[in-house]
C-alpha cells in the first residue's frame, strides 16, 4: 500500500508539469500582432472573466502561443491573454512596440491597489514622488465622492521590486494619459494563423474535472502493471506456513489431535 500510495504522488507531480497541445509559432523571430480595435483588452487567463487593462489601439503585442481563441503575448513585460478577433499577426518587428506613458499622483497619497476597488488589498502606498509607469486602464469600481470608475493599470519601482496595481483614475495628475497620443503608424505584411504547429499548454490551465481524468488516465494502468510486477515477487518470497499441532497430555505420555497432522 506504501508502494501504491507513493506511486500516486509521484503520478500527481507527473502531471503538474503535464503539457496538453496548443499552437506556438514556428518562427525563430519575435513575433507581434498589431491592437486594431479600441477595445483589446489584456487578460490575466483565456478568460473573458480575467480583465487587467485595456490596451492602446494601433500599438503591438508580442505573440507567444495561439491559446484557443486568444493569444498568449508580452506587453512591455506583462504576461497575458489578448482575443485573437482584436489584433492581427505581423511579419515585422516594430521599432515602437508598445504605448509608452509615466504619471505621478495628483494627490499627496494614494494607494496602489491590487484589484480596481478602493475595496481591494492594498499593493503599497504611493506618494507624488513616485514616477509609474501605465499600461492601460480599466472601468472598476465608482470610488468614493465621484460618479467615475475608470482606473489605470501601473507600476511602480519600490525598494528594488516592480510592484503592479490599480489607482484611480482622478488621483493622478494631468489628463488621461492617452489623450493626446499619437498613434502608431508601423505596419507589416499579415500572416495567416498558419503559423503556428507546435503545441505546448500547461496542465495548470485545465479544468479540475479534466485535470482527474487526465491523473486517472495516466495512473490506472500504470498502477495496474505496478500490481502485476509486484504481485509474483510477493508469492514467491511468502513463506508457508507452518501447522501448529496441539498436544494433549494424558499422564507420562502426548497425544496429537489427528485433525491436525
Amino acid at each position: 500500500m506504501k508502494r501504491i500510495g507513493l506511486f500516486l504522488i509521484l503520478a500527481f507531480a507527473i502531471t503538474s508539469n503535464f503539457q496538453i497541445h496548443t499552437a506556438t509559432a514556428s518562427i525563430e523571430k519575435p513575433l507581434y500582432a498589431k491592437i486594431q480595435t479600441s477595445d483589446c483588452v489584456l487578460y490575466e487567463i483565456p478568460q473573458l472573466t480575467s480583465p487587467i487593462c485595456t490596451l492602446r489601439k494601433t500599438f503591438f503585442v508580442q505573440v507567444e502561443e495561439k491559446f484557443g481563441d486568444f493569444y498568449k503575448v508580452n506587453y512591455n513585460g506583462i504576461s497575458g491573454y489578448v482575443a485573437k478577433n482584436k489584433v492581427s499577426l505581423m511579419d515585422g518587428t516594430p521599432n515602437n512596440k508598445y504605448f509608452s506613458a509615466t504619471v505621478k499622483l495628483f494627490s499627496p497619497t494614494y494607494p496602489l491597489y491590487e484589484k480596481p476597488s478602493e475595496s481591494s488589498s492594498e499593493v503599497t502606498t504611493l506618494n507624488r514622488e513616485n514616477v509609474m509607469t501605465y499600461y492601460g486602464y480599466i472601468q472598476g469600481q465608482t470610488a468614493a465622492n465621484s460618479n467615475n470608475n475608470i482606473w489605470y493599470y501601473l507600476s511602480v519601482n519600490q525598494g528594488g521590486k516592480t510592484l503592479y496595481g490599480y489607482v484611480f483614475s482622478q488621483a493622478v495628475a494631468g489628463e488621461n494619459p492617452e489623450a493626446n497620443s499619437q498613434d502608431n503608424t508601423e505596419n507589416f505584411p499579415i500572416i495567416d494563423e498558419s503559423i503556428f504547429t507546435d503545441y505546448s499548454a500547461s496542465f495548470s490551465s485545465l479544468s479540475v474535472g479534466t485535470k482527474i481524468m487526465l491523473v486517472i488516465a495516466i495512473s490506472v494502468p500504470s498502477l495496474l502493471i505496478l500490481y502485476f510486477l509486484i504481485k509474483p515477487n510477493k508469492i514467491a518470497q511468502s513463506p508457508k506456513k507452518k501447522t501448529k499441532k496441539h498436544k494433549i497430555q494424558h499422564g507420562d505420555y502426548f497425544e496429537f489431535d489427528e485433525s491436525e497432522l
